[in-house]
């Protein structure tokens, strides 16, 4: 192994407010038992913040790990969604330089020189696409400046950094150690501040991984704008009243606080409605791909996955059982009682963690 017998990596999620997972083996035989957890509240700096807004979330990212006593400063990150493009490529089933065809593809697509990006792919399996058998492959691609620039910042903290992985396989990882009808497909919808990434996992390999360019920060400014109010105030409305009732969407409301959920609620619709339509999509594409196979059941992620109603809603939409995910109380078997941040919240640096074990 590649990390203290005692102790996994830290996962360490850099998307929006980071959130940082440590994990311990315990008994006989060995499993994972929850040791510590993290968040900050301001993200990590890119290559246009100031070097003083640096050094603060260095001190930050410092004083965090020293205060949750994490047992090691090995770690295993995952650049922010919105940093990463990901691209899916079918692909002949006989390609035979794979690695070769994906920086073919990605010249078409990133703007620069090739030589500035990280190009790397990950292969989700065979489909059938008319009627033909073909290779899914998910390009990915990062600016090579960014990364470095990451690890630079992550190595000022002490830490040692042993991956940079991505969000898709943290997922996969998070539902294969929390869900474990394995023959099913399952679906992970992880909400972040600006992309949401849904992966689907059947027989216990991750098979569609794609990114939807909305995310929390995307409700908040949309109740911001239309208020005219401050961020603070929009982020403690969408908290409060989330994406309504989906059982109340056409319902005149009388009452005071039911008269401002309303409000907030025929604020989110149009994105609300634009997300679920994109993740009905993928479902049926996936099922297309996969000989008439659903998603039966999903679960919510990220920092917006618990917002109030929005289970219901994707529900309603998606056909299957919605809720939100526990990854961290249903991995360790225990309640999970965090300073900060929901469970849910927790899931990629969870799914990160879990590679060191």
């Amino acid at each position: 192994m590649q990390f203290n017998a005692k102790y996994s990596p830290i996962g360490i999620d850099l998307g929006g407010s980071p959130k940082l997972v440590q994990f311990r083996l315990k008994g006989n035989p060995p499993q994972p038992e929850l040791h510590a957890t993290a968040s900050l509240t301001m993200p990590i700096p890119n290559n246009g913040n100031t070097e003083a807004e640096r050094e603060t979330f260095v001190k930050k990212l410092k004083k965090s790990i020293s205060n949750a006593r994490f047992g090691s400063r090995r770690a295993i990150i995952a650049l922010p969604a919105s940093d990463v493009h990901m691209r899916p490529l079918t692909l002949p089933v006989d390609e035979h330089d794979l690695a070769k065809r994906v920086r073919w593809e990605a010249e078409s697509y990133i703007e620069g020189p090739i030589e500035n990006a990280v190009i790397d792919h990950v292969v989700l399996g065979k489909a059938t696409t008319a009627g033909e058998r073909r290779l899914e492959v998910l390009a990915l691609s990062a600016d090579k400046s960014k990364v470095v620039s990451t690890l630079d910042l992550l190595a000022s903290t002490g830490l040692t950094t042993d991956t940079v992985d991505i969000i898709p396989l943290a997922l996969c990882r998070a539902l294969q150690a929390t869900h474990t009808d394995t023959d099913n497909a399952v679906a992970a919808i992880d909400i972040g501040a600006q992309t949401t990434t849904t992966v689907i996992v059947m027989n216990d390999e991750l098979r569609m991984a794609r990114p939807i360019a909305i995310g929390g920060d995307t409700l908040t400014e949309a109740i911001q704008t239309a208020l005219e109010i401050s961020q603070e105030e929009a982020e403690i409305l969408k908290i409060q009243h989330g994406a309504g009732s989906a059982g109340t969407e056409h319902v005149v409301l009388q009452e005071e606080p039911n008269k401002i959920a309303q409000i907030v609620h025929d604020i989110l619709r149009e994105h609300l409605d634009r997300l679920a339509d994109e993740l009905v999509k993928l479902f049926r594409y996936f099922s297309a791909q996969h000989r008439g196979r659903t998603v039966e059941r999903v679960f919510l992620v990220g920092g917006s996955g618990a917002l109030k109603h929005l289970d219901e809603l994707l529900a309603s939409r998606l056909n299957a059982q919605v809720s939100v995910g526990e990854p961290l109380a249903q991995i360790t078997g225990s309640e999970i009682e965090l300073k900060r941040g929901n469970d849910s919240s927790y899931a990629v640096a969870a799914g990160l963690a879990l590679r060191g074990l």
